[in-house]
């Protein structure tokens, strides 16, 4: 029997509903282009601007967190360095849906990279009501496993409900990017350091 703090139901996405996107970066980290899937992840996840006005923009700016920008900055100078590309698994979710993602970094042209994410479990999430209580200052998340701070825990973002202060009336809290400690030391051990 499950509570009302319990992790909300899941149900599985169709096939259709995943989708791969890919994006270019030059030698500077500017968006040089990007494919289909892209414009559809862009579309469905309300990004709010046209992604064509992406192109020749920093990566550095559409990245939050110190420790996820250094962590992203580090991939890319392992992938450039060795000369090969390089995959991990990051956490992409939205407000219904959790996903699991296989990122795929690999050389593409002098210094540019490919970025490719590849959905490796994707799955809706049922409808549940929106009782959540006010949270007080940012709301810091880890960019790559998706669990949210409280004080000095790090907690699944679907186990407990979220401090957002849906249908309250108030203005969400702002959200900032981290790392969590699992994260960054899981990132250290997996990913092999050039010589």
């Amino acid at each position: 029997m499950r509570n009302s703090r319990s992790t909300p139901p899941l149900v599985r996405a169709r096939r259709d509903e995943m989708f791969v996107t890919t994006y270019w970066l030059d030698g500077d980290d500017a968006i040089a282009a990007y494919d289909g899937g892209f414009e559809r992840f862009a579309e469905e996840n309300s990004l709010g601007h046209d992604p064509r006005e992406l192109i020749g923009t920093s990566l550095w700016d559409h990245i939050e967190g110190d420790e996820v920008v250094g962590l992203n900055r580090w991939l890319l100078q392992q992938v450039r360095r060795r000369g090969r590309g390089l995959s991990l698994f990051y956490r992409c979710d939205s407000p219904d849906r959790r996903r699991l993602m296989r990122m795929e970094l690999r050389t593409a042209g002098g210094d540019g990279i490919e970025v490719r994410s590849l959905p490796a479990v994707e799955r809706r999430l049922a409808r549940r009501s929106d009782r959540r209580s006010r949270q007080r200052g940012p709301l810091k998340i880890c960019a790559w496993c998706d669990r949210f701070a409280s004080g000095r825990r790090w907690l699944p973002l679907d186990s407990t409900p979220l401090p957002l202060g849906i249908g309250t009336g108030q203005a969400p809290p702002q959200i900032t990017h981290a790392m969590c400690a699992t994260c960054s030391e899981r990132a250290a051990a997996e990913i092999p350091v050039s010589p």
